[in-house]
């Protein structure tokens, strides 16, 4: 039972009180060292140019998929590009 200073009283379960406080603390501490592990694992990909470590930083951030017409409208427009860059290779350069 807690006893505010107003002299309500409220009824709690046991050892429910400080819950919330212990959980947000473990919450914040874990994420932290999360992005820390990500922030590190980012700077050695991009500062050593390191192919292992760019693929599993990469893996650490969601995709969307790519829908059949997506896919599609990507394959057509690269179609659409090649065409135009072989007509544009036809015309004298200046």
């Amino acid at each position: 039972i807690i006893t505010f200073e107003d002299g309500r009283e409220a009824m709690v379960l046991p050892d429910y009180i400080d819950i919330g406080l212990a959980d947000t603390m473990h919450d914040l501490i874990v994420g932290a060292a999360g992005a820390f592990l990500f922030c590190s694992i980012e700077f050695i990909a991009l500062v050593k140019r390191d192919k292992r470590m760019q693929k599993i930083s990469e893996s650490f951030v969601p995709r969307k998929k790519e829908t059949e017409a997506e896919l599609a409208l990507g394959e057509m427009m690269s179609d659409v590009l090649d065409e135009f860059f072989e007509t544009a290779e036809k015309f004298p350069k200046e």
